[in-house]
C-alpha cells in the first residue's frame, strides 16, 4: 500500500515506530533521503528541535506536519500520522513545491471564483446605480419639465431662473409672462392635436428668440415665461412683435389658418437676491393689465401699483358703497324716430363717492367686471328698476320696457333667473316689462352654443324679454341670430361715426333688413347727429338711443322727458 505512487510518483510513504525506526518502508528510496537517516542526521539547531518535538508528539499519539530542507536543498514537507493504536505511525514525504503548487492552483480558483462574484456584484450595483439615477432623473422630468414641450414648467422656470441669477456677473434682467389670447378656439375649432402642435410651435419660437443666458418655459396650460436680458420697455416690446411674426410663419408653415395672438407683461429685476416666484407673480399681473388694456405689453412699474390699489380700494368699497346708497340708477330714453315717442329706456348705473363724487362708469365697471363683484351691482340695478316700476304702477303712470344690463357672471350661476325673478316677484312687477340685455361676448366666453340657448330659453321662461346688446362690436356673426331666440339687437356704437360713408350705410341697412325679417326689434346706440337719424328712421330702424334725443337722466327727469315727448307725439 505504501509503495503506491501518490502526489504524481513524487511523494514517499513508510510506516515507523513511535521513535522513528523505519520498519516497512518502499524499495527504492532514491528521490529521497532515507526516512530513518532524518532521526539520525543532527545538522543544525532548529532541525533537532523539530525533530524532538515531532517526536514527542510521535509517542503520544499525535499527528502533524513537519517541514525542512534536504541535502540537495529541497524543501520537504512530512507528515506522520499515529496508527496500529498509536505503536506505529504512517509517515508521508513530499515536495514543498508539489504542495504549494496545489495550494496555488488552488487559491488561483479561489481568486478566479471570487473575481467572478466580483464582476457580479460590480454590475448588479452598476445595474441599480443606472436605474436609481434613471429613476431620479424621470423624476425630475415630471417635477420641473413641461412633458409636451419638453421645456422648463413652472418649478422648472423657477429652479434655473435662481441658478442663472446667482451665477458671476449678473446683468439686469426681467422676467416676462406670456398669455395665449382667445388658446380655447383652437381645440373647439380644431382638434386638439392641433392645439398641441400650435403650443408646441410657439414653444419653439420663444427657444429661437432666446440668448446667451436668458431662459423660456411653458408655465402652464396656455402661459409662457421668459428669463431675458434687459430692461427697456421699447426693446421688449420690439422682440415681442418680432415674435409676432415668427409665430404667424410657423404657424402657416404648418398650414394652420390661425392667428396666434398673445398679451405679456414684465418684471424689470432690481435684485438678483429676488425671490423668482414673487417676480413672476408680478410679471403676471402685469400680463393682465395688458389684456385689460388690449396692449401687447405691459410693465409691472409704480403706476401699475398705483392703478391696482385703486382697483382694489373700489372692489373693498363696493359692498359699503350699496349698503350706504352711493350708487344711483339713470335712465337713457329709446326713443322712436317715426315719431319722437319715448318707447323705452335702459337702466344704467352710477357712482356717486362722498369723498371722490361723481366716479364715471368707465372707471368703476371694468374693475367690478374682473372681480366678478359686477353681479351684485347688477342685482341692484334690477332691484331699483323693480322698485321704479312699482312706483310708477303706484302713481297711476304706465310702464314702459326698461333693459338691464347682465354680466356674463352671472352665467357661472344656473340660479340667477331664479334670484331675479324672486326680486320682481317681491316687488308685484310683471317680468314682461324688464328686459335683460347679455353682451355678445357670452357667445365666445361660453364653451357650448347650447349652454347659451338654453339660458335664452330659460330667460324667455321666467317673463322676461331679452336682446344682443353691443352687437358686432365683437365676435358674434349674423349666423348667431338664427340660433338663438333673442327679442332684439342693439348696434353698436361703432357702426356710427360722426359722418356715414355709403359702405356703412350699406352695412347698417342690410343688418337692420334681417332683423326685419327675423322679427326682431333693433335699437341703435350711441346716435349723436341728425344725419344719422333720418338715416335710421329712411330704413325703419325701430328705437334710437344716444345723445341725440337725451343724455342718461334721473327717474324724475327721465318722467318728465317721457311726458313731454309723448303728449307732443300724441297731439
Amino acid at each position: 500500500m505504501i509503495q503506491s505512487q501518490s502526489f504524481g510518483g513524487q511523494g514517499l510513504s513508510c510506516i515507523s515506530d513511535a521513535e522513528g525506526r523505519v520498519i516497512i518502508s518502499p524499495t527504492s528510496l532514491e528521490p529521497f533521503l532515507k526516512l530513518d537517516e532524518l532521526f539520525v542526521e543532527k545538522r543544525d539547531a532548529k532541525v533537532v528541535a523539530d525533530i524532538e518535538q515531532m517526536q514527542a508528539r510521535m509517542r503520544s499519539g499525535e499527528r502533524g506536519v513537519l517541514q525542512f530542507v534536504a541535502r540537495d536543498q529541497t524543501e520537504l514537507v512530512l507528515s506522520y500520522i499515529p496508527i496500529h493504536n498509536g505503536q506505529w505511525v504512517l509517515l508521508t514525504l513530499v515536495p514543498a513545491a508539489l504542495m504549494s503548487r496545489e495550494v496555488d492552483l488552488y487559491a488561483f480558483w479561489n481568486y478566479i471564483v471570487l473575481a467572478l462574484l466580483l464582476i457580479f456584484c460590480g454590475l448588479i450595483l452598476m445595474l441599480s446605480l443606472y436605474r436609481n439615477w434613471k429613476h431620479r432623473r424621470r423624476l425630475g422630468e415630471i417635477a420641473f419639465m413641461d412633458p409636451l414641450t419638453r421645456a422648463p414648467n413652472d418649478s422648472g422656470f423657477r429652479l434655473l431662473c435662481r441658478r442663472q441669477l446667482d451665477m458671476p456677473g449678473w446683468s439686469p434682467s426681467s422676467i416676462v409672462f406670456i398669455n395665449l389670447k382667445h388658446f380655447k378656439l383652437i381645440n373647439e375649432n380644431y382638434r386638439s392635436e392641433t392645439g398641441d402642435l400650435v403650443l408646441k410651435i410657439f414653444m419653439e419660437c420663444l427657444r429661437q428668440t432666446c440668448g446667451q443666458g436668458e431662459l423660456a418655459a411653458r408655465i402652464e396650460a396656455d402661459h409662457f415665461a421668459l428669463l431675458v436680458r434687459g430692461q427697456a420697455y421699447d426693446g421688449l416690446l420690439a422682440r415681442l412683435q418680432r415674435l409676432q411674426g415668427q409665430v404667424k410663419q410657423a404657424l402657416a408653415a404648418q398650414q394652420i389658418d390661425f392667428t396666434l395672438a398673445f398679451n405679456a407683461g414684465f418684471y424689470a429685476i432690481y435684485s438678483a437676491s429676488q425671490d423668482v416666484q414673487v417676480m413672476l407673480g408680478r410679471a403676471k399681473t402685469a400680463c393682465w393689465s395688458a389684456e385689460k388694456q388690449e396692449l401687447l405689453l405691459c410693465q409691472y412699474d409704480q403706476r401699475l401699483i398705483d392703478t391696482l390699489n385703486q382697483e382694489h380700494a373700489m372692489t373693498a368699497a363696493l359692498p359699503g358703497a350699496l349698503r350706504d346708497g352711493q350708487f344711483m340708477i339713470v335712465l337713457q330714453p329709446k326713443v322712436d324716430p317715426a315719431g319722437g315717442r319715448v318707447a323705452g329706456a335702459e337702466a344704467l348705473v352710477r357712482w356717486k363717492h362722498p369723498e371722490k363724487g361723481m366716479i364715471p362708469p368707465g372707471q368703476f365697471i371694468p374693475i367690478l367686471e374682473n372681480s366678478g363683484q359686477i353681479v351684485q351691482l347688477d342685482e341692484f340695478v334690477f332691484e331699483q328698476v323693480c322698485a321704479l316700476l312699482k312706483r310708477w304702477q303706484e302713481d297711476g303712470i304706465a310702464p314702459l320696457p326698461i333693459s338691464v344690463n347682465l354680466s356674463r357672471h352671472h352665467f357661472k350661476n344656473r340660479n340667477f333667473l331664479g334670484r331675479l325673478r324672486s326680486i320682481a316677484d317681491h316687488y308685484e312687477v310683471d317680468p314682461g316689462w324688464i328686459e335683460l340685455e347679455i353682451t355678445e361676448s357670452i357667445f365666445f366666453d361660453e364653451s357650448s352654443i347650447e349652454r347659451v340657448k338654453t339660458i335664452v330659453h330659460q330667460i324667455h321662461q321666467s317673463g322676461f324679454t331679452c336682446s344682443l346688446d353691443d352687437f358686432g362690436s365683437g365676435y358674434s356673426s349674423l349666423g348667431l341670430l338664427k340660433e338663438f331666440e333673442i327679442d332684439a339687437i342693439k348696434l353698436d356704437r361703432i357702426f356710427f361715426p360722426a359722418t356715414l360713408d355709403p359702405r356703412s350705410q350699406v352695412v347698417i341697412e342690410g343688418i337692420v333688413a334681417l332683423a326685419k325679417n327675423l322679427k326682431l326689434t333693433i335699437v341703435a346706440e350711441g346716435v349723436e347727429s341728425g344725419e344719422q337719424v333720418d338715416f335710421l328712421r329712411r330704413i325703419g330702424c325701430d328705437l334710437i338711443q344716444g345723445y341725440y334725443y337725451s343724455p342718461p337722466l334721473m327717474p324724475p327727469a327721465f318722467a318728465e322727458l317721457r311726458r313731454k315727448r309723448n303728449q307732443k307725439f300724441e297731439s
